[in-house]
């Protein structure tokens, strides 16, 4: 639909059913459009600092988060989008079965730009996943990648 470089999302989350149907919703989409996954927040940490680390490394424009993290408090990892100037203008979807008005309420106070209710239901939850992508990665124009400014010079 539009007429740039394709998307490089970060999807982070622990749940291993979720992810496949997430990244089997998106590659249904045939697109060129890439999906990095991390299964855990210090996995999502580990991956930032590689991308911050290796100017070889694709840095994701746009990170999908459930904030129903193992192990470790989401609010720290939702943090670093806001707080590490390499990741600010990375827009932060949260996707999470989490409904409490206070994680809605401290996800926005972090600066994600959207909170997604993750559906229970297999066909809505592709459906959702569907309407994620259809905004976030053919109506949205993400911020240029380091390869796409590469590009331009």
């Amino acid at each position: 639909m539009k007429d740039q470089h394709p998307v490089e999302a970060l999807l982070i989350d622990p749940n291993a059913d979720d992810v496949q149907l997430f990244l089997e919703t998106i590659e249904n989409a045939a697109s060129a459009n890439t999906v990095s996954t991390a299964a855990s927040g210090a996995d999502a940490l580990e991956f930032i600092r590689q991308c911050n680390s290796d100017p070889d490394r694709s840095r994701p424009n746009l990170v999908v988060i459930d904030i129903d993290l193992p192990k470790m408090d989401w609010r720290p990892l939702l943090e670093t989008f806001d707080t590490d100037p390499e990741w600010t203008d990375v827009p932060v979807i949260v996707f999470t079965a989490l409904d409490e008005r206070e994680c809605i309420a401290q996800s926005y106070a972090l600066r994600a730009n959207a909170y997604i209710r993750k559906p229970d239901d297999q066909d809505e939850f592709i459906d959702v996943v569907r309407a994620l992508e259809a905004f976030w990665f053919d109506v949205v124009w993400l911020p240029p990648g380091d390869e796409a400014d590469d590009d331009r010079q």
